[in-house]
């Protein structure tokens, strides 16, 4: 009896529109036993090209996107543009527009000349992702390498420069 009653509800949840199928389970929330391998919190995506179409794109290089699990979230974004120029390592701070929903602009603001490329970190409740972008001789994105749970390595940026 308590089955057939179960069954009916359900069929009147799905009748009515009401079916809600449950989430998975957050892995970052559930026991540290059961999520062996599975991923923290952030992300950070590269967005390269961008739409012509857009005019809140003239002089933006690229988009940067952070999420917190399940979607897109505001975060604290930071970076540097690491480059050679001349024979001698520069860094160059970077600033970011917030265009809201976890979305950031970026503006060239470093020379022309040398070799390039851009370290883009995200932070949220103690977790950071990292991002690696390097640029081509013509000053575009030419890869990116993101780095979940750990900043960006100088090894890597100097593997990155040459």
């Amino acid at each position: 009896m308590l089955m057939r009653t179960a069954a009916m509800q359900t069929l009147a949840w799905v009748t009515a529109g009401m079916l809600v199928i449950p989430r998975p389970p957050c892995p970052t929330c559930a026991p540290a036993a059961s999520t062996a391998g599975a991923r923290k919190g952030v992300w950070v995506s590269i967005e390269s090209p961008l739409t012509p179409f857009d005019n809140a794109n003239q002089g933006v290089l690229l988009l940067v996107h952070t999420y917190w699990m399940h979607g897109a979230a505001a975060m604290s974004v930071e970076g540097r543009a690491e480059g050679t120029v001349n024979g001698e390592r520069r860094t160059v701070p970077l600033t970011f527009q917030d265009r809201g929903d976890g979305v950031y602009a970026l503006a060239k603001s470093w020379p022309d000349q040398g070799r390039w490329a851009l370290v883009i970190t995200a932070r949220s409740r103690g977790q950071q992702a990292s991002a690696l972008v390097r640029l081509s001789a013509d000053g575009k994105v030419a890869g990116v390498q993101v780095t979940p749970e750990r900043a960006v390595a100088d090894a890597e940026v100097a593997a990155a420069l040459q």
